[in-house]
């Protein structure tokens, strides 16, 4: 919360907060889906296998969005 308020301070105000505020939701999305990956990995594999599946799945979503979020930004 500090941090959304020094960084909308030091930039634009509303636009920057709502901009950090867009891409705290969108970095929720890897997180997510690397607790689905272990969820649905936990019983079907040895635990480092699905910790390294769902690892693997965060990176590439995690990839994905950043490389959408500069696409977005441009």
């Amino acid at each position: 919360i500090i941090n959304s308020f020094i960084r909308s301070l030091q930039q634009k105000g509303a636009e920057a907060l709502q901009k950090k505020a867009l891409f705290g939701l969108w970095s929720l999305i890897p997180y997510a889906i690397y607790l689905v990956a272990v969820y649905v990995l936990a019983t079907r594999m040895s635990m480092w296998s699905c910790l390294g599946v769902a690892t693997v799945c965060w990176v590439v979503a995690a990839a994905g969005l950043i490389y959408g979020w500069q696409l977005f930004q441009s």
